[in-house]
């Protein structure tokens, strides 16, 4: 059977051809880098080529969950429900230098409201916000872990004397109201206790206990909020640190040894010597 469709002429036939390789070349090609993708550092470069600063484009990456590292969930452990202790963590790319520690020092600073005290322990860096009269916070303490090529940073806050001092409270308000109450079903005598106090005492107790609760659940989100902008300042300052180290680096103009005079010799006898080559 004869085909009655449209007749190509040679010229159209090498041309169809010609573009359905390529358009298959092209397909192999953008399968291969959607398996492959592109590394952080990979993106790091392309944009700093578009005038991006790398350390946006890592928090980028950070904000997506698509980072070259899984960002680490907050952890919190807790007793009877009341936080006693919140930590937040993540890698951020190479080993933090002396000079953008100091900038990290001044940003945490700024983020907490006190100079706190900053430290070294070996290859560890601490930071250490003290907690101060008349306010619910505990120390806050920010720590930077190198590792083999990146920077373990972990923000943790313990809060375990906040929720002793809440247990011992509601524990208090129970007891007393438990007292209460079994005194007044035990006593013999005409003129018991009012049951009624001790009601008053059970129900402080759960307010109490209720109110603790709350209020340390809504401190602990606030506080991993601000963990968590913590954390990006930092990997920004380490981004923009780093970048422009690769910058000075490039622009540090390179020394020709050969061309230095040898051990001993003036500069006088120098320029005469190239002198006499010129001539």
């Amino acid at each position: 059977m004869m085909s009655t469709g449209k007749r190509y002429t040679d010229n159209e036939v090498h041309a169809i051809f010609e573009r359905a390789a390529a358009r298959q070349d092209e397909a192999e090609r953008a399968e291969d880098a959607s398996r492959a993708g592109l590394s952080l550092t990979e993106l790091q470069q392309i944009g700093q080529e578009a005038g991006i600063d790398p350390a946006h484009i890592a928090l980028a990456a950070s904000e997506l969950g698509v980072s070259g590292v899984s960002p680490v969930t907050p952890q919190q452990d807790s007793f009877i429900g009341i936080p006693t202790r919140l930590s937040t963590s993540r890698v951020i790319n190479g080993h933090i230098s002396d000079d953008a520690w100091e900038r990290m020092v001044l940003e945490l600073r700024n983020i907490y409201g006190r100079d706190g005290i900053a430290g070294e322990i070996g290859k560890v860096r601490e930071w250490t916000v003290t907690s101060s009269v008349g306010r619910m916070d505990r120390p806050v303490k920010v720590t930077l872990k190198p590792e083999e090529t990146d920077t373990l940073v972990i923000v943790n806050q313990e809060l375990k004397g906040q929720a002793i001092g809440f247990s011992i409270g509601t524990a208090v308000y129970l007891a007393m109201g438990l007292l209460m109450v079994l005194v007044n079903l035990l006593s013999t005598s005409g003129d018991p206790p009012p049951i009624g106090v001790g009601m008053m005492f059970l129900g402080m107790a759960t307010l109490f206990f209720g109110g603790a609760l709350f209020g340390t659940r809504i401190y602990a989100k606030s506080q991993q909020t601000k963990f968590a902008r913590t954390l990006d300042r930092i990997e920004l300052i380490a981004g923009s640190s780093a970048a422009e180290e690769t910058l000075s680096e490039a622009a540090r103009p390179q020394i020709d040894l050969d061309a230095l005079p040898d051990a001993g010799q003036s500069v006088a006898e120098e320029a005469q010597r190239r002198h006499r080559e010129h001539e």
